[in-house]
């Protein structure tokens, strides 16, 4: 009966639409309970957090990572320090910086999205044959996975098991990231996974700012994989939304109206995020782009906003990106380096 009752909502949460309504109107709520309210409603939509995951695949996903970073710049993680932007739900980036040996982790995030219960959830996924041949091959601590899968470990709390990693869990609203409780020159990898494109352009240069010349080390590397499409477009909310649609609506209709707290998107282009890391003290060494025929078609009789006229069709088109550096050093510029990828 509650299957029945619930299932005309969730059609209706489905439409894009309706989801930035009432994401709008729950955003009203002070403090947290807007938060907490969409977290109730994306539940309802969606099913539960331990529901939306593929484990395998978002572990291999974060394995890729890692090994595009090595393969542009050398890095390996054991003994280093990481800041990582967008805690998320799962934790897996996390999990990995442990096992492949950090010495110290600091995620941020503008909500606490983190539970004990679905961090957990992942650990036994590392043991997939696929998974720790990957592993194996970036030097991964097998130690350290024993003993996050170990019965003696009885990790009663979030903090219990976020110590054991020496993890540092911040939760800081954006407009707070130009100034963050973080060791100068502390950050051996600055890391973000399908995140910064979710953070308001203000704050994002502060960010970049920040880290770049304040708290990376001489030879730190970073990596940032972006999303340049509409995030209702996603295939768990409206499928039948194009996800470049949105860049035909004015800075003042979207900022105002589309993007609110709790659907946040900045709307830049991977040209802007290049720019925007080279000025921060930061060099790009390697981007790969992810982009489709069918959308650069489709943009040639596109009324796009004012503000993306200007723009070459191929930098509006592109959907995704992974960007790979490290801090800006004196010897010179680097040559950028350039490949795709599918999703």
């Amino acid at each position: 009966m509650a299957s029945r009752f619930f299932r005309p909502i969730r059609a209706a949460a489905r439409d894009w639409r309706v989801k930035v309504l009432f994401q709008n109107i729950i955003g009203l709520l002070p403090g947290r309970l807007g938060f907490k309210a969409n977290e109730v409603l994306v539940n309802l939509v969606r099913g539960g957090v331990s529901e939306r995951l593929d484990s395998k695949e978002r572990i291999l996903k974060g394995i890729e990572n890692i090994e595009l970073l090595h393969r542009h710049t050398g890095f390996e993680l054991a003994g280093k320090r990481v800041l990582e932007v967008g805690s998320g739900w799962h934790g897996i980036d996390l999990l990995l910086f442990f096992v492949l040996g950090a010495e110290k982790i600091t995620t941020l995030d503008q909500n606490q999205n983190l539970t004990l219960a679905p961090l957990l959830s992942q650990i036994p996924h590392f043991q997939n044959p696929e998974c720790l041949r990957r592993l194996r091959a970036l030097k991964f601590s097998e130690d350290r996975l024993k003993a996050l899968l170990s019965a003696e470990n009885n990790f009663e709390t979030l903090d219990d098991l976020l110590a054991f990693m020496n993890v540092s869990y911040l939760v800081e609203h954006s407009s707070g990231y130009g100034r963050l409780p973080i060791e100068h020159g502390s950050i051996d990898l600055f890391f973000s996974e399908s995140v910064i494109h979710r953070i308001p352009t203000k704050h994002l240069e502060q960010l970049m700012s920040l880290v770049g010349t304040s708290l990376m080390t001489e030879d730190a590397v970073f990596f940032h994989r972006t999303d340049q499409k509409d995030i209702n477009s996603l295939d768990h909310v409206d499928q039948g939304l194009w996800g470049l649609n949105y860049l035909r609506y004015s800075d003042f209709v979207f900022d105002w109206f589309l993007s609110g707290k709790l659907n946040s998107q900045n709307r830049l282009r991977e040209s802007d995020f290049l720019d925007i890391i080279n000025i921060s003290g930061m060099t790009c060494v390697h981007v790969e782009s992810c982009m489709r025929s069918a959308d650069l078609e489709k943009l040639k009789g596109f009324d796009l906003a004012d503000r993306f006229k200007s723009k070459d069709p191929e930098d509006i088109a592109i959907r995704a990106s992974k960007i790979v550096g490290r801090r800006a050093r004196s010897d010179g510029a680097r040559e950028l380096t350039r490949g795709t990828f599918v999703f």
